[in-house]
């Protein structure tokens, strides 16, 4: 497959997948083998999960590299759930925002409230 069908394939930016290619986690060739589109489409997993490439990078060296299967499992476990817990911490503060939002919607509905009833 050529870049132009896997980004077509994975609705993903050209950009993206050279960044893929240049990080080293993919052979750079004009076509891609199915054994690399395999790899692709657990990249592009972890991606979406919201793991940057370094830490993919780092995860499919554990697969690679590990001694024992048990291993390179920990270290995968260790970098998901350390991305799981930063992912909460961005969710939680975009929460503390909303509620300050919906705090100030309607203090402010409130108040235009009171601003027609007195008007009137």
């Amino acid at each position: 497959m050529k870049y132009k069908e896997i980004c077509e394939r994975y609705s993903m930016e050209m950009n993206l997948l050279q960044d893929i290619v240049s990080s080293g986690l993919l052979d750079g060739t004009k076509d891609f083998t199915d054994v690399e589109i395999q790899k692709l489409s657990k990249i592009m997993s972890l991606f979406h999960a919201g793991l940057h490439l370094q830490e993919i990078k780092s995860i499919l060296r554990f697969e690679k590299n590990s001694d024992s299967k048990g291993e390179y499992l920990v270290s995968i476990l260790g970098i998901l759930n350390l991305n799981r817990k930063e992912q909460l911490g961005w969710m939680h503060q975009y929460q503390q925002q909303i509620d300050r939002l919906d705090y100030m919607i309607n203090d402010y509905a409130s108040q235009l409230k009171e601003t027609t009833k007195g008007g009137k």
